[in-house]
């Protein structure tokens, strides 16, 4: 077959030599699917490599892209060819020409062609080669990937350009802020996806931390996340899980943080019969009566000035033994209940200090904790503090203030874990190292690298769930 296809081109005037491939392609297409009784494209294939074949040595047809005065015979073949496999691409490109600026129309009707089969990934695949993602609709296309949840054609379709990076983002900032505020998109593509509000925002969050961007990029996702953890944290108490005292402290910082959230959680209160505690958080964050959202303020007028005297003294009492437990640790020595010492590392000093213990010390267990900054806080979470508990003491390492402030090297860092991580003989205990891995890999690019030398390291979260099961 593939002799005969090649004198078919050896017998064609050079002129039309490339328009009779066309009709071949198109023909062989028919033929083989009626023959086969299935769509099989092994002989426009067949045809596409003896064509290439016989350009070879034949620089007059290779310059330049080929006059062809029967537009629709192009765009047939080209729809034709265009859903071959990704192997193919290239010498699609080459045959057709496809990168010449003159066959830029016709490349475009290939991927519209893709695009009404909706054969997104091919027609991605396309754009992304001939670089003609900008001749397609932005937000349209990013919206049907996402229902296709596709995140490799996603990320093709974007691809390296800062400004389509900030163009994803805020697409996906836009969809989150319709859900907040219960408004709908501008199809059903878009309704569908404020629906599913919650992968939108991990979405957000991981392609936030993958281009570096600022949190103030997407403040909406922002504010919803935050408002999911306090919604989180709020069952937490109701279910036992968390102290009134330690939910408090939780609530506070999203509370202050956004207007929103504080009218709608104290909402939500009031829809559960809680509202003297949606009064107790306006008190505590000293909200002025005019900034009180309307249902709280009308709450506030229907309920008995005793009631509200009990919240304001509730507070008062709060804060009272807050700021008394303050005083009682100052007067003391910091230190567990045995009396093993706490020591704040916040100098290359001190932390040298450690870094002796950890490698010469003779220790055969230790424990580590880290912590960070809470996630709704920050899309890009970073550790703040690590815990290092030895036989004799416990080492607060203050890596914020070593990172920020004194502005360690990557060698002085690459040195600490190094002697934390990967010294020989010495088991190293944590309860979720894998939650305290995945955080300190995003604060140090170098970790990566570095955990494929640690060793003995013992997951407790990890082990009592590998025993239950």
């Amino acid at each position: 077959i593939q002799q005969t296809i090649r004198r078919y081109f050896d017998d064609e005037d050079s002129e039309d030599v490339f328009e009779g491939f066309l009709n071949l392609v198109i023909h062989l297409d028919k033929i083989t699917t009626l023959l086969a009784k299935q769509y099989d494209l092994s002989l426009v294939i067949t045809a596409l490599n003896a064509y290439n074949d016989f350009l070879i040595g034949k620089p007059e047809l290779t310059q330049k892209a080929q006059n062809v005065e029967d537009v629709d015979l192009l765009t047939n073949a080209l729809k034709i060819v265009s859903v071959l496999k990704g192997k193919h691409l290239q010498l699609i490109v080459k045959t057709f020409h496809l990168n010449d600026v003159s066959m830029t129309f016709a490349a475009s009707n290939m991927i519209n062609e893709l695009l009404l089969a909706e054969d997104f990934v091919k027609a991605i695949q396309w754009m992304s080669l001939l670089n003609l993602r900008d001749h397609y609709p932005f937000e349209q296309t990013v919206c049907r990937l996402l229902l296709l949840e596709n995140d490799e054609s996603l990320k093709l379709f974007v691809g390296e350009a800062e400004y389509r990076h900030k163009k994803l983002l805020k697409k996906l900032d836009e969809l989150v802020g319709l859900h907040m505020r219960h408004r709908n998109g501008v199809d059903e593509y878009e309704n569908r996806l404020i629906a599913d509000h919650k992968r939108i925002v991990k979405l957000a969050i991981k392609y936030a931390k993958k281009y570096k961007t600022p949190d103030s990029d997407i403040a909406n996702v922002m504010i919803q996340r935050a408002y999911d953890a306090l919604l989180y944290n709020h069952f937490c108490w109701k279910d036992g899980k968390h102290s009134w005292v330690h939910f408090e402290e939780l609530a506070l910082p999203p509370l202050s943080q956004s207007e929103f959230i504080r009218e709608k959680y104290f909402n939500f209160l009031l829809d559960k019969g809680l509202g003297d505690k949606a009064l107790y958080f306006a008190h505590l964050l000293k909200l002025p009566e005019s900034q009180y959202p309307r249902r709280l303020a009308y709450f506030m007028e229907t309920i008995q000035p005793n009631e509200i005297d009990s919240i304001r003294e509730s507070i008062t009492k709060n804060l009272e033994i807050r700021k008394r437990n303050q005083e009682i640790e100052q007067e003391f020595d910091c230190s567990l209940d045995d009396g093993t010492p706490i020591i704040l590392v916040d100098s290359l000093e001190s932390l040298d200090d450690v870094i002796e213990v950890l490698r010469n010390g003779g220790e055969k267990l230790l424990g580590i904790d880290a912590e960070w900054r809470p996630h709704y806080l920050a899309a890009d979470e970073k550790i703040s503090l690590i815990q290092i508990a030895t036989s004799k003491v416990v080492y607060i390492i203050d890596v914020l203030r070593l990172e920020v402030e004194l502005e360690l090297t990557e060698d002085e860092w690459i040195n600490f874990f190094d002697a934390l991580f990967c010294t020989p003989n010495v088991k190293k205990i944590g309860y979720d190292f894998i939650n305290d891995i995945r955080v300190l890999k995003s604060t140090f690019s170098f970790m990566s690298q570095l955990f494929l030398k640690s060793n003995n390291i013992i997951c407790l979260y990890k082990l009592f769930d590998c025993s239950r099961s």
